[in-house]
């Protein structure tokens, strides 16, 4: 593994965490009276939350211009096909951290990148 994620071919740096939550996506869902599940399944959405450490203002700069993009190319690694997989998502609502005087850093945050459709694993 090279790199862990990139966005539109930039690759992320500054990364403490990198989580995938593999979102399981239903509809039609309800049960009936002896409590047995009738749903359809709609497919396995990888919503990724990404913690940064602390990094300067350059840094935050170009990485808030790539999550502020409507939506974006998002290559990352996937440790269940233990490959790279791409897709477009777009980055949920996130705050801008502060920043902090003694260490003359901006304080580590968390964004989510959230995928535009179903997964499909890339060959």
């Amino acid at each position: 593994m090279s790199y862990i994620a990139k966005i539109n071919n930039t690759e992320l740096t500054h990364i403490k965490g990198f989580r995938i939550n593999r979102s399981k996506l239903w509809t039609e869902a309800n049960r009936n009276m002896q409590g047995d599940l009738r749903a359809t399944f709609i497919g396995v959405y990888p919503k990724i939350e990404v913690t940064f450490t602390t990094m300067g203002e350059t840094d935050l700069s170009a990485l808030a211009t790539l999550l502020d993009t409507p939506f974006f190319t998002l290559d990352w690694y996937d440790v269940k096909t233990k490959t790279y997989q791409s897709a477009q998502y777009y980055a949920g609502d996130y705050t801008l951290p502060t920043y902090n005087f003694t260490d003359k850093l901006y304080d580590e945050f968390s964004v989510s990148l959230i995928p535009v459709s179903k997964f499909v694993a890339s060959a």
